[in-house]
């Protein structure tokens, strides 16, 4: 019988740590990079982009007013039902910003993002978490 030895590898592994000593305290300071496709954590402004390339401001970014209004686009998606991917929207429950809008994270679930539109800060919505991106 063989033993196979899994190596494990940590989060920490896989980004850049760097450390540096301050010569006026003598402190030393790490700083851990982030992964280059970094997402907005609570607090940080960023936008709304959902093409793999951030620098192409093409298409549209549907936001949800509510939680459960951005459950009933997601399905609706899954299952191509356009009629009730559109519905959403006549109901008043969601709108649709342009990629490249500028946005601040104010909330967060574990794969959503609550975030409120810098330019027009009456509206905030929910969208995926990989929608709402670090500049």
């Amino acid at each position: 019988m063989a033993i196979f030895f899994v190596p494990v590898f940590f989060f920490a592994a896989l980004t850049d740590s760097q450390t540096e000593e301050d010569p006026a305290t003598g402190q030393v300071e790490r700083s851990i990079d982030r992964p280059t496709a970094r997402y907005l954590v609570d607090g940080e402004s960023g936008m709304l982009n959902t093409n793999d390339d951030l620098s192409d401001c093409t298409g549209e970014v549907a936001v949800a007013f509510t939680q459960e209004a951005l459950h009933l686009l997601t399905k609706a998606a899954n299952v191509k039902d356009a009629y009730g991917y559109a519905e959403v929207f006549t109901s008043g429950l969601a709108t649709i910003v342009p990629n490249c809008t500028n946005v601040k994270a104010i909330d967060h679930t574990f794969s959503t993002r609550k975030v409120r539109l810098i330019d027009d800060p009456a509206i905030s919505g929910w969208v995926p978490y990989e929608w709402a991106r670090g500049i």
